[in-house]
């Protein structure tokens, strides 16, 4: 009987014609995707610092759902981007011949919970800004632009539900998520991720053009619009971002090699997610300009005051003790 111990290793994708596995030092993409990641939850816990921060001086008096919503979205971010780097202990940004296979079923179950957990940020940054535009663009409970808002609330909350109890229960048994090689059957997930994408597209194309247009019919100065509208235009990352996710989700539909491709995809969805917080916070920096930066300039003038007081004073005493020596 062979010992199992002695058996070779071997990968959970059979190599390329002329390539060989390579499992002590195989190349990698983990490195762009933590970077990717730790960018992620920098630039997404300002934001929501600054957010809460601009909310303290009223104890948070004036602060509305769509606080509450971005700071739950945000937890929400960091629990995705946690399983981020879990995920390279099993091998993400490898490919698969060099990954050995019971990894790679560990790094399938990861990732299948990721997929589940995704649509809560996605969704929650999404609603918080649909809030914050009902609190600013809506004056009563009809018209155009309340139903439009509206809709787009509960369409993506449907569709979301729905996305997620089909990736629950995308296979039967479940176990052939991860592994399958269990005798079973599936959906079609790639179908499931691409229709997924191009949700994504068009309710940030719509999230986007929104307040453009309700900006647009408000009468105020040039200046004063022109502002605002850059600040809603920086909308224009997310689209952006899911439009490369739908590219990189249809390229990677027929590999097989996911492990690889898993890294790939993960940047770009941790990139939309943190470009959504960024983009629901952004019309509360103002405030927190106003209320932070004088505060941090005055405590800087004090410190360097008192530093230039205390300097002059060591050598004044010092003067005087050189000149009363004998």
């Amino acid at each position: 009987m062979t010992d199992s111990t002695n058996a070779p290793m071997m990968g959970a994708l059979p190599p390329p014609p002329g390539v060989t596995p390579n499992f002590v030092d195989p190349p990698s993409i983990q490195g762009g995707l933590v970077a990717v990641l730790i960018v992620s939850i920098t630039v997404s816990t300002f934001c929501i610092m600054a957010r809460m921060a601009a909310r303290l001086p009223n104890r948070f008096a004036n602060a509305g759902w769509d606080d509450y919503t971005s700071f739950v979205a945000w937890l929400s971010l960091i629990a995705y981007s946690a399983l981020g780097f879990e995920c390279n202990k099993y091998g993400i940004g490898i490919h698969m011949w060099n990954v050995p296979a019971p990894d790679v079923v560990q790094l399938a179950k990861i990732v299948n919970i990721a997929q589940i957990i995704y649509s809560v940020p996605l969704y929650l940054t999404k609603l918080s800004i649909l809030i914050q535009y009902l609190r600013i663009f809506v004056v009563s409970l009809s018209g155009a632009t309340f139903y439009t808002i509206q809709g787009l609330i509960w369409l993506n909350l449907a569709y979301y539900i729905a996305i997620t109890f089909a990736l629950v229960f995308a296979c039967n048994p479940r176990e052939k998520v991860w592994n399958p090689s269990v005798p079973g059957s599936c959906i079609n997930q790639e179908d499931l991720f691409i229709i997924t994408a191009v949700v994504n597209v068009i309710t940030n194309i719509l999230i986007l053009v929104l307040p453009l247009n309700c900006l647009r019919k408000l009468q105020m100065p040039f200046q004063r619009k022109l502002g605002i509208s850059l600040i809603f235009a920086t909308g224009i990352f997310a689209v952006f971002t899911s439009i490369i996710w739908l590219v990189k989700i249809i390229q990677y539909a027929d590999s097989p090699d996911i492990s690889y491709n898993a890294a790939v995809v993960g940047e770009w969805t941790n990139a939309e997610l943190t470009a959504g917080i960024v983009i629901g916070c952004m019309p509360t920096f103002p405030q927190f300009y106003r209320q932070s930066i004088p505060k941090a300039s005055a405590g800087l003038r004090g410190y360097w005051t008192r530093a230039r007081t205390s300097l002059l004073t060591r050598r004044t005493l010092a003067a005087k003790g050189v000149m009363g020596e004998p």
